[in-house]
């Protein structure tokens, strides 16, 4: 099957399965496997983009009316207030099957999901998807003993992992500190979820403060993270957003055509912040302020801090793995067809080198994989899909072992 073939074949499913539950089938359908839902659709983008643009009108309206709503909570940098799953369900990506409303986070996965994706690259033809009660992406419940060492880990897909829940950056993390201090109890929770950003992680730790973590980690993932705190931010200021997508969709569909994992994982943050430079700014200060507001529950906290920043496939794998795994010339194929010029293609990068400057600033450590991706033989990245394999959850769940090490937080002192 070709490449585009392959895509089509998995938006056409994606469409059906939306217009089944649309129809109304059922509330809730079970499969044996499921096919993958991180690829996109076209439709839904257009649409939420276009629902997403009216509600910050109105709220721009109404804080030019001034409704009286405090922007920052007491104490805090991030602007934000508390919002109804009505709200919710338009600024953030909550579909009814994949993911359940959470004033918190706002939106997370359903508690006790099983099934199954079927995925030729993997090495078992497949991987399983699994929550526990608390809709995370673990095959069991946290430790009802609080252990010597509890890492809480936040992210999107990327963290979250297209993988096994054993396989992910979280687990890895965990049983390599486990085997590198076998007398200390250490429990990693991975708490990441696809289509997560910069409010999401703030959340996360919020939620399950509880639990009492010892250590944070936060996986940024550049290529979609700064542009996907765009709508929360300017909503919760009472701005408007500058418009993206509808001013170029022919575009955008060409793009779709030819890859479309590619758009929602690197290409659409891409396009925009070329069409809408300004935006730049407002997405890195909505990073930071987000940063700063998690540094001072993690002080507070006794809580230690580490990042992980997480490279899109084109911006640091090795040329020779992407000549090997993707039909010649994609990327350019891709950047022709969006119109996105040479220099607008190392603006993640670019954003990336300001957040982790900011990082040292606060003196909170990070682990960059772009040098890492780079010296390293790869793949690194799910050739269908854009998003990090197994292999990068295992390199980046070792790299941060030492990382967290030399942090010395408490349970390992």
């Amino acid at each position: 099957m070709s490449l585009r073939s392959f895509f089509a074949d998995r938006r056409l499913r994606a469409r059906m399965l939306a217009l089944a539950l649309g129809a109304g089938l059922g509330l809730v359908v079970l499969f044996a496997v499921r096919p993958w839902r991180g690829i996109g659709n076209a439709l839904s983008f257009k649409r939420t983009t276009k629902d997403a643009t009216s509600l910050m009108e109105a709220r721009a309206r109404e804080r030019a009316a001034d409704d009286g709503r405090p922007l920052v909570l007491p104490g805090a940098h991030l602007p934000r207030f508390p919002i109804n799953y009505e709200t919710a369900k338009i600024l953030f990506p909550i579909d009814q099957e994949v993911q359940e409303f959470d004033p918190q986070v706002y939106f997370r996965r359903p508690a006790f999901q099983s099934y199954e994706i079927e995925w030729p690259e993997h090495h078992e033809g497949r991987w399983s998807v699994a929550t526990n009660s608390l809709g995370l992406r673990e095959d069991g419940e946290p430790m009802l003993r609080k252990p010597h060492l509890r890492i809480l880990v936040a992210g999107d897909s990327h963290a979250e992992g297209v993988c096994n829940n054993p396989e992910s950056l979280a687990h890895v993390l965990g049983r390599t500190l486990s085997a590198r201090h076998p007398e200390k109890y250490i429990e990693s929770i991975n708490a990441a979820k696809g289509g997560y950003s910069f409010y999401n992680y703030l959340g996360t730790l919020q939620k399950f403060l509880y639990l009492e973590p010892d250590v944070f980690v936060v996986a940024v993932y550049g290529p979609n993270d700064f542009e996907e705190v765009l709508t929360p931010y300017h909503y919760f200021t009472g701005t408007t957003r500058a418009p993206g997508s509808a001013l170029y969709w022919p575009q955008v569909e060409d793009a779709l055509e030819i890859c479309a994992p590619w758009l929602a994982q690197d290409g659409n943050s891409l396009k925009y912040f070329q069409e809408q430079p300004a935006e730049i700014k407002e997405a890195l200060h909505a990073a930071q302020q987000a940063t700063l507001d998690i540094r001072d529950i993690c002080k507070a906290s006794g809580i230690t801090l580490v990042y992980v920043y997480i490279p899109g496939r084109f911006d640091a794998e090795d040329p020779a793995v992407l000549e090997n795994s993707l039909p010649a010339d994609l990327a350019q194929q891709l950047y022709t067809a969006l119109e996105v010029r040479p220099e607008s293609t190392a603006v993640h990068d670019s954003m990336a080198n300001v957040l982790l400057a900011f990082l040292a600033e606060q003196q909170i450590p990070v682990l960059d994989l772009r040098p890492v991706f780079r010296q390293q033989k790869g793949p690194f990245f799910w050739k269908l899909d854009h998003h990090i394999n197994v292999e990068a959850h295992r390199i980046i769940g070792e790299g941060l072992a030492p990382l967290l090490e030399a942090a010395a937080p408490r349970g390992l002192r």
